[in-house]
């Protein structure tokens, strides 16, 4: 990864991404784009003067920080745009924005679903990885001793296996890998439900039962800092839509979530030891039943 955008508001929300986004080009020298979109020229200046001692802060140390303020009715298609403009690796944002930057927005998304906010519409049309950071990141150090990465054993699954390698290799984590069966949509054995089989570097566990609801619960029996959830619904149109099931998580998981996408930039690229573990993985695991 070499660098990221992080757009800002006056919320909580935003400073935790920011302060997220500070720790991670601390650890891998990733370049820093803050960005805040507000209504006119006027208030864009105004929020950029405003927020000049916070983002000097975020500078220190010779972090490679760049800060833009723009003006646009839009934000969430403005960040869309500077994401592409600067062709950053990924998005971080906080799961919750200010009252008056966070406005409803009227989009009618997959299945029906009315997405309400900057960060789930950001979410669901980037063309690159997102991350929904936890509120508790606001102040002290971004500690992430425990991640959870759920895997469905599509053509994806190389990607999330890859991702979980170097997220486990940046924070020094915990991994564990969780495959939900719902309604015989799984390719493993329909009687398959294991608890914490260790395989090669991690844990691996299958659940029955709605894809959601298993996946929050694990999230909560371990504590789990950040999820990643690989987004790829079952549409033509992939850019405007998650998946009923990576929406659904997005909306609930308690913790920091990591959205990689089956389309456009990809945070890292699977090789063939990627592959050959999403293979073992499916091989132990129905073998162990």
């Amino acid at each position: 990864m070499r660098s990221i955008l992080v757009p800002v508001d006056a919320s909580s929300g935003s400073e935790a991404a920011l302060h997220f986004g500070r720790r991670l080009a601390e650890k891998r020298n990733v370049a820093v784009h803050v960005v805040h979109v507000a209504a006119t020229p006027p208030a864009a200046a105004r929020f950029k003067d405003e927020f000049s001692s916070r983002l000097s802060e975020v500078a220190d140390g010779g972090l490679d920080v760049t800060v833009e303020a723009v003006a646009a009715s839009r934000p969430d298609q403005a960040i869309i745009e500077q994401s592409q403009a600067l062709d950053v690796d990924a998005i971080f944002m906080g799961k919750h924005g200010s009252r008056t930057t966070d406005r409803l927005l009227t989009y009618l998304g997959a299945y029906g679903q009315v997405i309400g906010t900057t960060a789930e519409y950001v979410v669901r049309t980037a063309d690159r990885p997102v991350l929904l950071t936890s509120p508790r990141f606001v102040h002290g150090p971004v500690d992430i001793r425990r991640i959870l990465i759920a895997i469905d054993f599509s053509d994806y699954t190389p990607s999330a296996i890859r991702v979980g390698r170097e997220l486990a290799t940046l924070y020094n984590a915990e991994i564990e890998f969780i495959h939900v069966r719902n309604g015989g949509t799984s390719m493993l054995p329909p009687e398959i439900e294991l608890e914490s089989t260790q395989v090669d570097f991690c844990n691996f566990v299958v659940r029955k039962g709605q894809v959601d609801k298993s996946v929050i619960d694990r999230i909560a029996e371990r504590g789990v800092d950040m999820l990643v959830i690989h987004s790829h619904g079952h549409t033509s149109d992939r850019r405007a839509r998650l998946g009923e099931m990576a929406d659904k998580l997005i909306r609930s998981a308690p913790c920091s979530v990591l959205t990689i996408k089956s389309f456009g930039k990809a945070l890292v690229e699977p090789d063939d030891s990627d592959r050959q573990l999403a293979a073992r993985f499916f091989n132990e695991i129905a073998a162990a039943t």
